[in-house]
């Protein structure tokens, strides 16, 4: 487990969700039944029923991560790519790896709370930076702009 154990396990759920083709695509009867929207009682009284909503949720969330902990997200939680493997991908360390994992449960968990109390999204950067040349191997900034719409 890496991070938040409720979202570690959250994300193995939509991990599973994705691999069956968004609960689409799989033959088994029991997902079938889910997918028709029939509660079906597990082993476990404590665990919810998997019917989707908090899979389709989960997913419109990870969206909104920044797009490379969104895609490690995806490869590690569909069982696709262990963390090794996944730090072998983009020729990093795999405590890099881990630490995106556990930032990105941080975000996520901040995105529900904020969707719990009902705050808005939050509005987008208006302004524009204007990129200048390199001096001593990092870039510099010749302006921050807002452009007009």
């Amino acid at each position: 487990m890496i991070g938040v154990p409720y979202w570690d396990r959250r994300l193995h759920l939509w991990g599973a969700w994705l691999a069956t083709g968004s609960g689409r695509l799989s033959s088994t009867p029991l997902a079938k039944l889910r997918q028709m929207g029939v509660r079906i009682q597990s082993g476990n009284e404590a665990e919810p029923p998997m019917v989707h909503e908090i899979e389709r949720e989960t997913d419109g969330m990870v969206k909104t991560l920044p797009r490379r902990w969104a895609t490690v997200l995806d490869l590690h939680y569909r069982g696709q790519l262990g963390v090794n493997q996944l730090a072998v991908t983009y020729q990093m360390h795999p405590d890099t790896v881990r630490s995106w994992i556990r930032d990105s449960h941080k975000r996520l968990q901040r995105q529900l709370d904020d969707r719990r109390r009902g705050k808005p999204k939050q509005a987008q950067a208006k302004a524009v930076n204007v990129p200048g040349t390199e001096a001593r191997g990092r870039g510099r900034t010749l302006a921050s702009v807002v452009p007009s719409e």
